[in-house]
């Protein structure tokens, strides 16, 4: 914890400031934000005045970075240049890493969902430093320091970043975004993240049950469709075509994008009357950098919803109002959320993603360790850690073994 810098220390250019109160802080006008505090440095030389904020929360630990920032000036007043990359230099090439660009061009890139999540969550850190008062745009690598931990965590909970599986990728990011640069040669701090425990275990993927999908689609009506949409923007997320929309996820396990550019004209009909649709996988598509299509069988299931929609008036199999696959995909999370907030719960919803996981689940039932052919995953490790609810795949298992008797 900081302490106010003792009189016998005073002129020699340490005082204590807030982040928060952006203030000096004295006994006599001590705030009460003690985690915001920092120990901050200024050395006035021929009329010029140099700042600096101490790496460390020990008193005696920043009066020898207040000894050495001392000799860096010289007797003209001018700081030694420091040789310590720029923040924004670092962050830039990690998110060339990320996105497998210049000289990362010919490595493997990674998916877009991880793209995104790495540069959402470097761009919070570097609001926290903003918001803190740091100046970004001059900042080095060098500057980084394990006070600016709690305004980051801090920012995170006040954009509703609470779940501890999202604030623990938010760390991992960050850890691996210091390694990254730490490799590189850019950054020889220390890993200040590597400080912040993560779960350990991986928790059991959690699924959407039969019985709450029937309620859910059950409770698809017009008048159950209104909700908020951000602040205080009223929105109505019925639309007809959207129950049919929501059994073909589930019974087909095809994300969202798929789901969207899903066409009558995919349809392969094999000699035996039997069909399958032919779709672009287009996560694998942005690995592989080539158009990569995946067979999805039209089960009896799929054939009954199939056969329930109107007449075909175009190509899409279910046609809707939405021009693009991103206004697409936002809706159709918001509409599942808010249908599953007004059959289930409010509280603790579950999400769209989340009906992917149980038709992943049917299929390891029937399947077993053979599930992974007909998920289109490399093999069933990354299959049970994220998609396969273990609870209702027993049960799915024990309803099989009945219909067999």
């Amino acid at each position: 914890m900081i302490r106010l810098v003792p009189n016998k220390y005073k002129g020699l250019g340490l005082n204590v400031f807030c982040n928060k109160c952006k203030s000096q802080q004295t006994e006599k006008n001590a705030c009460s934000h003690k985690t915001r505090w920092v120990y901050k440095m200024l050395i006035q030389r021929n009329n010029k005045r140099h700042y600096a904020v101490c790496k460390s929360k020990d008193l005696k630990d920043a009066l020898d970075e207040l000894y050495e920032f001392t000799k860096q000036i010289d007797s003209k007043g001018k700081l030694k240049i420091n040789s310590s990359p720029k923040l924004k230099e670092g962050v830039s090439r990690y998110l060339d890493k990320v996105y497998n660009r210049g000289e990362f061009g010919s490595e493997d890139s990674n998916t877009s969902d991880y793209n995104k999540d790495c540069h959402r969550v470097i761009n919070r850190f570097i609001q926290s430093l903003v918001l803190t008062g740091y100046n970004v745009d001059s900042m080095r690598l060098s500057d980084l320091n394990e006070t600016m931990l709690a305004p980051f965590y801090d920012h995170l909970k006040k954009h509703d970043v609470k779940a501890r599986s999202t604030v623990d990728r938010h760390t991992r990011i960050m850890r691996n975004f210091l390694n990254f640069l730490q490799n590189r040669g850019m950054y020889s701090g220390a890993n200040l993240f590597k400080s912040k425990k993560t779960s350990a275990i991986k928790p059991n993927p959690i699924s959407i049950t039969d019985d709450e999908f029937s309620k859910i689609l059950e409770s698809i009506t017009e008048e159950n469709g209104w909700g908020i949409k951000g602040a205080n923007r009223n929105k109505n997320y019925y639309r007809k075509w959207l129950p049919e929309l929501l059994m073909l996820a589930r019974h087909t396990g095809i994300r969202r994008e798929e789901l969207f550019d899903l066409k009558w004209s995919s349809l392969v009909t094999l000699p035996n009357g039997r069909q399958y649709f032919c779709v672009k996988d287009f996560k694998i598509s942005r690995q592989k950098k080539e158009d990569i299509f995946k067979p999805v069988p039209v089960t009896k299931k799929v054939k009954e919803i199939l056969e329930s929609l109107p007449k075909k008036s175009t190509d899409n199999v279910i046609p809707t109002e939405l021009q693009s696959v991103g206004a697409f995909n936002d809706f159709i999370s918001r509409a599942f959320s808010h249908f599953y907030g007004v059959a289930i719960s409010k509280n603790n919803k579950k999400t769209f993603k989340q009906l992917r996981k149980s038709q992943m689940t049917d299929i390891k039932s029937i399947l077993g360790d053979k599930a992974y052919l007909a998920s289109g995953h490399t093999s069933n490790a990354v299959l049970d850690a994220h998609y396969i609810d273990r609870v209702e795949m027993v049960i799915k298992m024990l309803e099989l073994e009945e219909d067999v008797a």
